[in-house]
């Protein structure tokens, strides 16, 4: 977005360097086994692979021949590293860090190979290149499969509650279960998140409130599901006897369904039982905002805008947004995320 507007580009310029970079990052990850493979055989943190997807959409915008996207590759990968620990921390700073880092060499990247700096002609396949380095079985046919005909952008999803991703099935499971049955949370004896394994790796138990599938959803069931996507419940919602009751109420394990149906889904299975013994349960297979469920509309775009940007003309925002590809110059469009006077 930077390189666009200071390149004064088109709309469908833009679109098109957004699409670049995404079937190239998300090829790249694919080549190399997926987000968890890379985690657990690399100890890495997959999404420094979309620096390679930025800076080729850096060079489409700059309008670079195809050696130059080549150098641009190459010349990325020496500026971003991505150890998996990060996800340890108790907050969500560095690796907020690490994708602004990952943006960013890919924007630098575009600058150098643009400058006249070279870089190795094949990155991706040459001997002690990308794949050698961390590529799985297949990789070299995953980076080129249905290439111009599966669109990996169309992949992407979007978030409506401020949490890890996901933990979003899980709330609207639960919530769904209580609301349909009338269940108060104080009449809950338990609940079991049931998901798949990858998945509950990365929210069981943490710390850090938004990223703890058993503190969110706590919360969501005391709130009738009422989550902001600006706000957080917490930590007020810590003095709530209603929740530190509920909380240790939550448990979390692997589902074999979900797991066998989608090891590597966001999907969740939420059984509740009741004090007087009820049991209900709900599965929810791909939370909403999810590309599998069906995508998400503009209403629901225009939605989240105005919870999370008041500030700004989302009305201006969504409607060049939804012209974007006949926009003539996408400084419009960067301009109207600027807050209203």
């Amino acid at each position: 977005m930077a390189l666009a507007e200071q390149q004064r580009v088109s709309g469908a310029e833009l679109v098109n360097a957004v699409v670049l970079g995404y079937d190239v990052a998300i090829r790249l990850v694919e080549a190399c086994g997926g987000k968890f493979s890379l985690k657990k055989r690399n100890h890495l943190y997959s999404d420094f692979l979309f620096s390679v997807g930025a800076a080729v959409a850096g060079c489409r915008l700059l309008g670079l021949d195809p050696i130059r996207h080549c150098y641009a590759m190459a010349l990325v990968t020496f500026q971003t590293n991505a150890l998996a620990c990060l996800y340890q921390e108790k907050r969500h700073i560095s690796k907020s860090l690490c994708n602004g880092q990952f943006a960013f060499a890919g924007v630098s990247a575009t600058l150098m190979s643009a400058a006249g700096l070279e870089g190795v002609e094949d990155i991706v396949g040459t001997r002690d290149g990308l794949l050698d380095a961390w590529g799985d079985e297949g990789g070299t046919e995953a980076v080129t499969r249905q290439l111009g005909d599966d669109w990996s952008i169309l992949g992407g999803n979007f978030k409506f509650i401020n949490a890890g991703y996901p933990i979003h099935a899980a709330v609207e499971a639960a919530t769904k279960a209580a609301a349909e049955h009338h269940i108060n949370p104080a009449s809950i004896e338990s609940v079991l998140i049931g998901m798949p394994e990858n998945a509950m790796r990365v929210v069981n138990g943490r710390e850090m409130h938004n990223i703890c599938v058993q503190d969110i959803v706590s919360a969501a069931l005391i709130q009738g599901g009422r989550l902001s996507l600006r706000d957080s419940p917490f930590p007020g919602m810590l003095q709530d006897p209603v929740f530190m009751r509920l909380r240790a109420r939550v448990t979390v394990g692997v589902d074999d369904g979900l797991n066998r149906d989608q090891p590597d889904g966001r999907g969740s299975n939420v059984p509740i039982t009741t004090v007087d013994g009820a049991k209900v349960s709900c599965r929810v297979d791909h939370p909403r905002g999810h590309s599998l469920r069906g995508g998400t509309t503009w209403t629901e775009l225009s939605e989240k805008w105005q919870e999370g940007l008041p500030e700004c003309d989302v009305a201006r925002m969504i409607a060049l947004s939804q012209g974007l590809e006949d926009l003539e110059d996408v400084k419009t469009l960067t301009d109207s995320f600027r807050a209203a006077n």
